[in-house]
């Protein structure tokens, strides 16, 4: 290891448009240096193409998905050769993407042996659902993960308590959580918006105030109940409705509108590329996700677009980011009166972009990449500090600490510290 270098390590699932630019923000920093390792290349129900800049060292390892054959929604990523790559530099900390993959469990397996303080990134809520025996393994398997991590990186509050409720302690928390590029976003939202009309035009839309969804039409978004909802809440039709996305509903989406008449009044444009999600809320009023999903990036990305919007209290980010009536509604989950009644009351108060940049803007400064790196750059230098907090062999026989690293590596780790420190320090201060 060079000194006044922190080398970290991430293990996750694929390339996304939603973390990526976070690895390279923190690969920016002084005194850090990023490798990412990538189980797959990409998802078939994701199907975008990596068009953005990765300033990292990237790997999209050899590997399987134990779970293909199930269908392209199912996943279980085994790359073996994660040990090795782990093994091949001297990293200071390994970021891992969950608990719920082989590749997983082996990378937290090499850390503990070579006394590699590792980070579990939660997306999960706490919420218990399955048999008792299923809920029974998985908390004994979970609590042990846990209890040799040295930190946790939940997504939001309901990740957070989730961990909290394995035994992991606050002090040991960092949200990282997964969001769009806001400043990027939103200057291609504006930019856009002052060809809005040409927009619109060119994709058939007249100049009547949009609703719109994007996302899979796939049966926990519930496009369907949507429709159904916009239809009772705009019997004069004076909106039009936008189920952007692809997905095994979209063909009897289509097949409805057209029974119905309503080829005029709802579009279906089909897959939405991320480059061009910016293009599509520019035209846009109003968002609403009446879906059940562990996080949900699209409203965040909605939200820097300056949109209302109309969220499920079963949308993971919720107690995160819908802070005031003003930039959005929560309503209750799989209730299509309750969204009836939200569409009613937005529709008949639309509220300008600028108004929810304003009631937004404390929640967007505490989601910026730039302070995320700061927070997580603050747990690693602390934990760095703090020999107790290395993995133990805990996690199986097969976890035995690796000797061949003397225990210098604590001093030289500590040798990169106050450069690290210096360089968030410097970011904290600098305009966001």
């Amino acid at each position: 290891m060079v000194h006044g270098l922190m080398k970290i390590a991430v293990v996750t699932a694929v390339p996304t448009p939603y973390r990526d630019p976070f690895w390279n923000e923190l690969a920016s920093r002084q005194g850090v240096e990023v490798h990412v390792f990538y189980c797959a290349a990409g998802q078939a129900d994701h199907p975008w193409e990596v068009d953005w800049e990765q300033r990292y060292r990237a790997e999209v390892m050899p590997g399987y998905n134990l779970l293909g054959w199930r269908g392209p929604t199912s996943r279980c990523y085994w790359n073996p050769c994660v040990g090795s790559r782990l093994r091949s530099d001297e990293y200071d900390a390994v970021v891992i993407g969950g608990y719920n993959h082989p590749t997983m469990c082996l990378a937290m397996l090499t850390a503990a042996r070579r006394r590699i303080p590792y980070y579990l990134v939660c997306e999960s809520s706490a919420h218990k659902s399955g048999s008792w025996w299923k809920q029974w393994i998985k908390t004994t398997v979970v609590k042990r993960v846990v209890r040799n991590a040295a930190g946790g990186l939940p997504t939001g509050v309901q990740a957070e308590a989730n961990l909290l409720s394995y035994g992991m302690h606050e002090s040991q928390l960092c949200r990282m959580p997964n969001t769009p590029d806001f400043a990027q976003l939103k200057k291609k939202v504006d930019e856009n918006r002052l060809n809005r009309t040409e927009l619109r035009r060119e994709h058939f839309l007249d100049e009547r105030p949009k609703v719109i969804f994007l996302g899979r039409l796939i049966e926990k978004k519930r496009p369907h109940l949507l429709l159904d909802a916009w239809l009772e809440a705009d019997r004069t039709r004076s909106w039009q409705l936008i189920l952007a996305g692809d997905g095994p509903l979209r063909e009897d989406l289509i097949t409805i509108v057209r029974r119905r008449g309503l080829e005029g009044d709802v579009k279906l444009p089909g897959y939405i590329r991320p480059s061009e999600v910016a293009k599509w809320l520019a035209m846009a009023d109003l968002f609403v996700l009446p879906s059940s999903e562990t996080w949900g990036v699209v409203v965040l990305e909605a939200l820097a677009a300056g949109l209302r919007v109309i969220v499920t209290d079963e949308v993971g980010y919720h107690p995160d980011v819908i802070c005031s009536e003003r930039v959005g509604t929560l309503v209750p989950a799989r209730d299509r009166s309750a969204v009836v009644q939200a569409l009613v009351r937005q529709m008949a108060s639309p509220q300008d972009a600028e108004a929810v940049d304003a009631a937004w803007e404390p929640v967007q400064r505490e989601m910026d990449y730039g302070t995320v790196s700061n927070r997580l750059l603050q747990l690693l230098s602390r934990q760095e500090a703090s020999p107790e907090r290395l993995p133990t062999s805990d996690l199986g026989d097969s976890a035995q600490v690796d000797d061949r690293f003397p225990d210098d590596r604590m001093d030289k780790r500590a040798a990169c510290l106050t450069t690290i420190r210096s360089g968030a320090d410097t970011r904290s201060n600098s305009p966001q």
